[in-house]
């Protein structure tokens, strides 16, 4: 299912354990808030952001302080990014 016109799938992409789109952004958070928040079967899978964000505000988790590296990965280009504020807004 493609999130946009300009999407299209491609083999070996990431895709979301959860809702199953392909994602263009990586980011990584501290192992024990990742433990917190993905339940344990999907432990060694790929959570998009968005996903990642409703279900730790389902379960009342903060964990916007805890970013330390986000990144899209593109078709023709890779770009990091530097956190420099996050602020949970539960």
């Amino acid at each position: 299912m493609a999130v946009c016109l300009h999407d299209r799938r491609v083999p070996r992409r990431q895709t979301c354990c959860c809702c199953g789109r392909q994602d263009h952004l990586d980011f990584h958070v501290a192992d024990a808030i990742w433990a917190r928040v993905v339940p344990p079967e999907l432990h060694f899978g790929h959570v998009c952001l968005k996903c990642f964000d409703r279900i730790a505000s389902a379960k009342g988790v903060r964990w916007a302080h805890s970013l330390d590296h986000m990144c899209f990965v593109g078709y023709s280009a890779l770009l990091d990014f530097v956190v420099e504020e996050a602020r949970d807004e539960l």
